[in-house]
């Protein structure tokens, strides 16, 4: 059943004009959006109308400041969102107090609360990863690390239904992450930090060192950990930075 409310919502956004021309003072709305109007044009997001815990979103519910590279023009200090169920890019509109759903194929980048992210497009390329919003958590000159936060819509029967739904499905969204490197036209992806060591091929006993006395906890904050030894790697142990 919920997989045909999300079919019929998906459905509902391809009929739906943008909020800028539902309004009944769209000349107003112009007039007071003035150069974000065109960044405002955009499709109604899905409207997930159903009970359920946790958030699609990647971090939080909450739309922050940021900068957004779209349609060959920068656009600073709008509110943004990412919402990682549908991999698709939300601002909100002030003047109307509703968010749209940015055309992907003219987003080059964006940051949202200190977090860089590019839209890479890796069809016709060789690395095997799909097209999407992926967070830079490192880069320099040859190579990133970078992240894919995604939000999977799951649901399960409970023994007894929910007092506030009246239902025994329970509805989620499942939150994981995958990191990458990426080098040179190559990809690995990092599930552990032994991945780090083979990807570059260093040594895996000055990690290892590297890790004790820095503390890192990379069971509980991958994002830092994985950020410092591939900082470490890049800056000590490749032959190029000795």
């Amino acid at each position: 059943m919920i997989k045909k409310i999300l079919a019929i919502s998906l459905l509902l956004i391809y009929f739906t004009t943008s909020y800028s021309q539902e309004s009944g003072d769209y000349e107003l709305f112009v007039e007071e959006a003035k150069e974000l109007s065109n960044l405002y044009r955009g499709a109604a997001p899905l409207n997930y109308k159903f009970k359920y815990t946790g958030t699609y979103f990647a971090y939080s519910e909450e739309y922050v400041l940021g900068n957004v590279f779209y349609n060959d023009k920068l656009y600073k200090d709008v509110l943004l969102n990412l919402n990682s169920h549908l991999d698709e890019l939300y601002v909100f509109v002030s003047e109307n107090g509703m968010p749209v759903m940015l055309n992907k194929k003219f987003v080059e980048k964006f940051n949202i609360d200190n977090r860089d992210f590019i839209n890479f497009k890796f069809n016709g390329t060789e690395i095997p990863l799909e097209d999407g919003y992926y967070e830079v958590l490192w880069s320099n000159s040859e190579n990133k690390l970078i992240k894919k936060t995604i939000k999977k819509y799951e649901e399960r029967i409970n023994h007894l239904a929910n007092l506030e739904t009246n239902s025994k499905i329970e509805r989620f969204f499942l939150h994981s992450d995958q990191y990458y490197l990426l080098k040179e036209g190559s990809v690995k992806e990092i599930k552990r930090v032994s991945h780090i060591r083979s990807f570059y091929g260093v040594s895996g006993s000055l990690i290892r060192k590297h890790i004790r006395d820095k503390a890192l906890d990379v069971k509980h904050n991958k994002d830092a950990a994985f950020i410092s030894i591939v900082e470490f790697v890049n800056s000590f142990l490749l032959p190029e930075s000795r």
